[in-house]
This record gives C-alpha cells, sequence and structure tokens, in this order.
C-alpha cells in the first residue's frame, strides 16, 4: 500500500477566511514547531517539518481542523514524565513550512505575530487569539476566594503588543508581568484577572460551537 504524503492546501493560507485556519495559526504560534534544514554541504536535500504535540486528549479535540486544511503524519508516544500519552501532527510541506518561516513562526518565542496578524481579517483575529490561549493560556477560577485568572505565559522576553492590540481594541483590562526565576526558569504573563473581563473574552472567543479546546471552554462557562 502506498505511503499517504503530507500535503497541506495552500489555498487556506494564501487567502484566510475560515475561523479554523486563523484558530491553527494561533495554536501553531503557541506550540507548534517549525524545523528546516538548508546545509548542503554533505548534499542532503532541503527539507522542512512543521508539527505540533500536545496531550493526546487535546489534540484529538482539535486535529479536524488540521484534517480540514490537508494531510498530516500522526503518531502517539508516551514521554517517561508524563502520565498520559501526547499525540503529534506533523508534515514536510515545504510551502506551508515556509510561510510559517516567512511569518515569524521560528521567531515566536521574542517577537510578536505582527506578520500573520496582517494576513487574517479583523473578524477572525480573535480565533487566532483563541488558538494562542488554548496552546499557551491557562483559566484558574477559585469563586469561593472571588480569584479569577486568565494567563497567556511566555518567555522573559516575549513580546505581547499584538496581544495587547488586541485587549485594548475589546476593552479588556490586562497586566504584563515578568519574573526572573533563580532556577533559570525566567518567564512572563499577560493576565487578566476581572470576572467581567474573562466573562467579555469568552463572548468574543465561543461564538461558533466548533472551534476551542473543550475543557478550557468548560472551565470558562463554569464562571
Amino acid at each position: 500500500m502506498k505511503r499517504q504524503t503530507s500535503k497541506i492546501n495552500m489555498d487556506y493560507f494564501n487567502n484566510i477566511t475560515e475561523p479554523r485556519v486563523a484558530y491553527i495559526l494561533g495554536l501553531l504560534w503557541a506550540d507548534g514547531h517549525v524545523a528546516d534544514s538548508k546545509i548542503l554541504e554533505n548534499k542532503r536535500r532541503s527539507s522542512c517539518r512543521t508539527s505540533i504535540e500536545c496531550k493526546k486528549i487535546d489534540v484529538e479535540d482539535f486535529e479536524n481542523h488540521f484534517d480540514f486544511i490537508g494531510i498530516w503524519s500522526k503518531y502517539i508516544r508516551q514521554r517517561a514524565h508524563n502520565k498520559t500519552p501526547n499525540k503529534t501532527l506533523s508534515t514536510g510541506d515545504k510551502n506551508f513550512c515556509n510561510f510559517l518561516l516567512e511569518n515569524d513562526f521560528k521567531l515566536k518565542s521574542s517577537v510578536s505575530p505582527s506578520k500573520i496578524l496582517e494576513k487574517i481579517p479583523n473578524d477572525l483575529k480573535k480565533y487566532f487569539v483563541l488558538g494562542w490561549f488554548d496552546g499557551d493560556g491557562c483559566i484558574y477560577i477559585n469563586k469561593k476566594n472571588g480569584n479569577y485568572q486568565i494567563a497567556y505565559t511566555g518567555t522573559y522576553s516575549q513580546d505581547w503588543s499584538e496581544l495587547e492590540n488586541f485587549m485594548n481594541n475589546n476593552g479588556i483590562p490586562f497586566g504584563v508581568k515578568r519574573a526572573i526565576v533563580k532556577s533559570g526558569n525566567s518567564y512572563s504573563q499577560l493576565r487578566i484577572t476581572r470576572k467581567s473581563s474573562i466573562i467579555k473574552l469568552k463572548n468574543l472567543f465561543y461564538d461558533t460551537d466548533h472551534i476551542g479546546l473543550s475543557r478550557k471552554k468548560e472551565k470558562i462557562y463554569s464562571l
């Protein structure tokens, strides 16, 4: 049987009109990995691979969106330090990989996603931010103590300017924290700490039933 070759339909990215495409880009901005090899000194062919690895239960919640844009290689593995298995989606489609590289996906730990957001219509930008949240965001709710918080976490030098612009444009107050930890795991966070603001963000994110990680959606809807 002929092996299925991973292939992405670039028409969805040359003209972004689908909410799920914007969502995929947000997920890849958070948790995606782009590896390119262009050194040909030993006559190796130039290669490029895009992948995303998350908990299996989470991947199976969003992989239908990835299937929508093309064919992906898929595999499951149990890492020694994890209690539950992970699942990886990957593609060697060079056009897709180059598209991501051209839009700073390999620099995402230090730059803001300005280039890719320029390609996403204003009414679809919220799905990119939702994908980013499903990858790099967390929500904490303690009703007894009146503690409500959503946080996007990145590197210490993370540029949050585009996310700040999104929150400002939608009237959602936030704060940015940078912490230097002695262990070396320094980080930064963009935080939303008002219940009313989280509800506003919920109403922005979940205007369609089929997009968004179920476990995070359920937690926000428990407010």
